[in-house]
């Protein structure tokens, strides 16, 4: 697949064995690997970022059903990157890690409120709300594993599989009623 963003684009491949997914990045040149927390994995993908310079991110993880997250900032020439429990910001120009979050379960979406400037993070029994520079802006759990949600410019709402549903502010946490 090919993701079209600016003057730049984005190809991902998903590898079935280990040893060649380590190879492949062994022979590129701009390279990241990023690993979950867990010891397991048993999924490979690469992510790859085609600009003046071609970055090879790959991704080891335990795969637990849910397709990894990109939100890309063209402008800024970095992406957002979610796989099982982690959410990760590359710059794509430095080639490094801007900031790592690690949450207790697993992440669902990546929501980009732009005019807030703000990301909301859905996981399995949670919200967590970063600054795009990726400041904690606050976090809370649901009553049980999350079922849906909506995410808007002012608030996020949350329905748990218990029947628990509550709206929070976007920029606190706080309840709306």
């Amino acid at each position: 697949m090919k993701i079209v963003f600016g003057n730049h684009y984005i190809t991902t491949t998903h590898f079935e064995i280990e040893y060649e997914f380590l190879e492949y990045l062994k022979s590129c040149s701009n390279k990241l690997l990023l690993n979950s927390d867990d010891c397991y994995s048993d999924t490979y993908d690469v992510v790859t970022v085609h600009s003046e310079e071609k970055l090879d991110i790959g991704l080891s993880y335990d795969w637990q059903g849910l397709q990894p997250n990109l939100l890309l900032f063209s402008e800024q020439k970095k992406i957002i990157c979610s796989f099982g429990t982690e959410i990760v910001c590359i710059d794509c120009v430095l080639k490094n890690i801007v900031f790592r979050h690690t949450l207790n379960s697993l992440i669902f979406s990546i929501n980009h409120v732009q005019n807030r400037n703000l990301i909301v993070i859905i996981h399995e029994m949670g919200v967590m709300v970063i600054h795009e520079n990726g400041k904690k802006i606050w976090s809370c759990g649901g009553t049980d594993i999350i079922q849906d949600y909506k995410v808007d410019d002012n608030s996020v709402y949350i329905l748990c599989e218990d029947g628990y549903d509550i709206k929070l502010s976007i920029f606190d946490g706080n309840p709306i009623l």
